[in-house]
């Protein structure tokens, strides 16, 4: 079976913030199911090169076989590349910590609610 590429769309912060904690969190977790459906999982800051960092998330982006998208914090970023993935009309998860307050354009989007990922790090 051939391994397909998945793009992993979350805010990420600053080294040891709690943003980044928790997006490292969920990273871990969907690269777990990633192995278990033969899925190359990635997040922005993954990605190796020479090339503009922006021209490669939007590559990954417009092109990745699948993404998950974290609307958790409702970072800007992360809203911006939704709708960039959206727009190809290509498969996406949405998803987002329990009581995250979606706002009125996302909100009708079919979205995996979730809990506490800090026992995420404990498995790794």
């Amino acid at each position: 079976m051939d391994t397909r590429f998945c793009f992993v769309v979350s805010p990420i912060g600053e080294q040891d913030s709690p943003e980044r904690k928790h997006a490292d969190n969920f990273l871990a977790l969907i690269k777990e199911i990633g192995e278990l459906h033969n899925l190359d999982v990635k997040r922005a800051d993954e990605i190796v090169g020479t090339s503009d960092i922006n021209a490669d998330v939007i590559d990954k982006i417009q092109n990745a076989d699948l993404c998950i998208i974290d609307l958790t914090g409702l970072n800007p970023n992360v809203m911006y590349e939704f709708g960039m993935r959206y727009q190809t009309g290509l498969p996406y998860i949405v998803c987002a910590k329990h009581k995250t307050d979606l706002p009125f354009d996302t909100i009708s989007r079919r979205t995996i609610f979730y809990g506490d990922l800090n026992y995420a790090s404990e498995c790794r």
